[in-house]
C-alpha cells in the first residue's frame, strides 16, 4: 500500500507544472506557515471523510452483503471478497483524491493534459491495484472481483470527489477563491 499511495502519488505530483498565476504571486515570507488554512481544511475534512467512509464500508452490513455473492457473510470466501473490495476501495479512494489535491479550483481536470507524468502514474496506480486484486492471491489475501463488485467498489471510492468539491465551493462562496485572491493582490 505504501508503494502505491506514497511513492507513486508523490511522483505523480512531482511533474506538476508551475502555472503562470502562481508565478505572478509575490514571494511568500520565510516565517509564513508552510500549510495554509485551505490545506488544513482539506486535510481535516477529506481525512475525516476518508476515515468515516472506511469505517462505514467495514461495518455496514448491507455493504458486506454486496460483496458476499449470496454466501453467508461469515464464510471465508465472502470475507475474502469483502476484504479485497475494501482494499481496492481504500486505494482507489485515495487515488481519486489526487485529482482533488492537484488543484485548488473546482475544475479537477484543469491543465491535466500538461502533466503526462501525473496521468501516467495515476494509470499505473490503477493498473498495479487491479493486478494486486486479480493475482495477489494468498500473498496479498485477495480474490478476483466480479464486474458488479468492481462497479460498487469504484462508486464507493469516488466519495471524496464530491465532498472536496463542496468544500471548495463553500470556501469560494464564504471566504473567497484563494487562487483569484492571490493573483489579484
Amino acid at each position: 500500500i505504501n508503494i502505491i499511495m506514497d511513492t507513486l502519488a508523490g511522483l505523480a505530483f512531482a511533474g506538476e507544472a508551475a502555472l503562470s498565476r502562481y508565478m505572478l504571486e509575490k514571494p511568500i515570507p520565510k516565517d509564513e506557515q508552510l500549510i495554509s488554512e485551505d490545506m488544513w481544511a482539506s486535510i481535516l475534512i477529506n481525512g475525516s471523510v476518508a476515515a468515516l467512509a472506511s469505517l462505514f464500508f467495514l461495518n455496514y452490513a448491507p455493504i458486506r452483503e454486496l460483496f458476499s455473492r449470496g454466501m453467508p457473510i461469515e464464510s471465508e470466501k465472502a470475507e475474502a471478497i469483502f476484504l479485497t473490495a475494501f482494499f481496492g476501495f481504500f486505494v482507489f479512494m485515495h487515488a481519486f483524491n489526487t485529482f482533488n489535491a492537484r488543484t485548488q479550483g473546482l475544475n479537477l481536470f484543469e491543465h491535466i493534459l500538461e502533466n503526462k507524468l501525473f496521468l501516467g502514474i495515476i494509470f499505473l496506480i490503477f493498473t498495479v491495484q487491479t493486478t494486486f486484486i486479480y493475482i495477489g492471491g494468498d500473498v496479498l489475501r485477495t480474490v478476483p472481483l466480479e464486474p458488479m463488485e468492481w462497479l460498487y467498489m469504484v462508486m464507493f471510492a469516488l466519495v471524496l470527489i464530491p465532498v472536496d468539491l463542496v468544500r471548495k465551493w463553500v470556501r469560494n462562496v464564504w471566504f473567497g477563491n484563494p487562487v483569484q485572491t492571490r493573483v489579484n493582490q
